[in-house]
């Protein structure tokens, strides 16, 4: 039984890592963010400051979002320099994530359900939307709440850092790891009497026990004020926090899109899960989400529910474990409570990218074109790209994405299939857009390379 949970983790791994690989083969990019996150790995691994010339020349990524944690990319990239390493190292530790739960529901469940119920986490949704996402800081979130959460159930004091780390992931998760310190007291009254009352809730609060509870909420909410109104607006280049415009503007109880995404967590906990109090801890990011006024927040694409995949799965644990109140038998429940589980994650991963790539249905660029415009680029160039071709292009380069380039002086174009450049002379569109006389070194299946003539021969 104890191979089970890491045979589960290495099936789970080899089929994450196989579709990134196919992704990055196929110069598949969702966005800028690999990008992003790529040119920051390639900073800490040369012990420089987060300067994300891709953001905008001179941009600290310290100043946009709250994750110290990312400098342990730094040794990682220095290794293996390229934007795949941090697709594998995310695969990797959301495959790690399910050893515990795994290993928790087959020692409270039996080996069966207990598999049962890792496969269904290793497939859920959440985590296969951020995968193909590509990479987010989430990476260290995810496998941070399994294993603290377990430990937690497991009665071991290792589970208060795990959590109090979250912290330094993301600014919002400070309020998850408050939330935490509140399902802690929660926990300290329900022991405190059989039957909960507000002298018991006042002994309960006052306690030794509930000690840890306080110190988890002072700690969560410290670093979420700290870094939402002083080391974000310190290091951002507009002295702000840069997402105060995404929450407004919208109604919080619409489109139904919302209500999908509720349905959804509720199926993948089992909707037994709900009798855990540890489902209040998606309330923070749920908030902040329907709150929003990005569409992108409110369903269950992306990366954005990644974070709550532990927490419906221990749950649906817990809250197992706890129904011995209710006239079901409690096998019974576990194989209904388990089985809806499953079943939303294998529906949900056969419709996802994850399923149409194991269908072949994956569509992807020509990996021969797209490497040759990689190759084709000189050393130490000073290189503007489009998103798709960003994080192909950090390593050894200066690098700025089209889109924030400002006034910054580059060298070297880099445009792939469909950009709108390709409708007109690129030579001419680059010498409109960044100055000075340009020239073709490389054009094959869309992917074309540029370089600035009268700089280069200076």
């Amino acid at each position: 039984m104890k191979r089970i949970p890491w045979l589960i983790a290495a099936l789970a791994a080899a089929l994450y890592c196989s579709f990134s690989v196919a992704q990055w083969n196929g110069f598949i990019s969702p966005s800028w963010d690999l990008g992003i996150f790529t040119q920051l790995a390639n900073q800490y691994a040369h012990f420089n400051a987060p300067i994300v010339d891709i953001k905008g020349p001179g941009y600290n990524l310290l100043g946009d979002h709250f994750h110290p944690i990312l400098i342990l990319l730094g040794p990682v990239f220095r290794l293996f320099p390229s934007g795949l390493t941090l697709l594998i190292l995310q695969n990797l530790l959301f495959a790690w994530s399910s050893v515990p739960i795994t290993r928790l529901a087959s020692q409270k469940f039996g080996a069966g359900w207990g598999a049962a119920l890792g496969v269904s986490y290793a497939l859920s949704w959440g985590l296969l939307e951020a995968i193909a996402a590509q990479f987010h800081e989430i990476a260290f979130a995810v496998p941070l709440l399994a294993f603290g959460l377990v430990h937690w159930i497991e009665g071991r004091k290792r589970a208060y850092i795990e959590i109090g780390l979250l912290a330094f992931v993301k600014e919002d998760l400070g309020l998850t790891v408050a939330a935490f310190g509140f399902v802690m007291l929660l926990s300290t009254w329900g022991q405190a009497a059989p039957r909960r009352s507000l002298a018991s809730l006042k002994k309960s609060l006052t306690s030794r026990q509930a000690c840890n509870g306080w110190l988890m909420i002072c700690w969560g909410l410290f670093w979420f004020v700290a870094s939402i109104w002083i080391i974000l607006p310190l290091l951002n280049p507009g002295g702000v926090w840069d997402y105060t415009g995404r929450l407004s503007e919208t109604s919080f109880f619409a489109p139904v899109e919302k209500y999908v995404t509720l349905a959804l967590l509720m199926a993948s906990a089992g909707i037994i899960g709900i009798r855990s109090p540890l489902m209040l801890l998606m309330i923070p990011t749920l908030l902040w989400r329907f709150a929003g006024n990005v569409p992108y927040y409110w369903g269950w694409e992306w990366h954005y529910s990644a974070i709550l995949m532990p927490i419906a799965a221990v749950s649906l644990i817990d809250g197992l474990s706890s129904s011995s109140s209710l006239k079901i038998p409690p096998r019974t429940l576990g194989a209904l409570g388990i089985s809806l589980s499953l079943l939303t994650s294998l529906a949900m991963a056969w419709t996802g990218p994850v399923g149409s790539y194991v269908r072949g249905n994956y569509y992807v660029l020509d990996q021969r074109a797209g490497e040759g415009a990689v190759n084709a680029v000189r050393y130490d160039a000073r290189i503007v790209s489009d998103f798709r071709m960003l994080a192909y292009l950090v390593p050894g380069n200066t690098l700025y994405w089209e889109g924030t380039v400002g006034d910054a002086t580059v060298d070297t174009a880099v445009i792939s299939p469909g950009h709108s450049a390709h409708s007109q002379h690129p030579e001419e569109w680059a010498s409109k857009k960044f100055g000075g006389t340009w020239k073709i070194v490389y054009d094959q299946s869309g992917f074309t390379v540029l370089e600035r003539i009268d700089l280069l021969t200076q």
